[in-house]
């Protein structure tokens, strides 16, 4: 890790699930749909994920402070299809 500090952040209220692609731009308005070529950076990202067989919610968003060219990926909880449930072995 090139940066000394250890940041910690803490969510409140419903936690997010899926996948975040967070991009340079003005916001979409609520309920908007967008389109994405296969070819852009995002349609790339996009493909890695289905190629990996990651399929759950995927959510863009843009916002006017991120650098430019640069895609900032934010993973949360998946969610889990009703009758799954999932345990872990220690």
């Amino acid at each position: 890790m090139t940066d000394k500090n250890f940041r910690t952040f803490m969510e409140a209220g419903t936690p997010s699930t899926g996948i975040l692609l967070k991009v340079r731009g003005e916001p979409f308005p609520p309920g908007a749909e967008l389109q994405v070529e296969k070819e852009s950076p995002i349609g790339a990202i996009g493909q890695v994920f289905d190629i990996l067989g990651i399929n759950q919610q995927r959510h863009l968003q843009r916002y006017p402070d991120q650098p430019e060219g640069q895609i900032t990926i934010d993973i949360h909880e998946q969610p889990k299809p009703d009758g799954i449930s999932v345990s872990r072995q220690p």
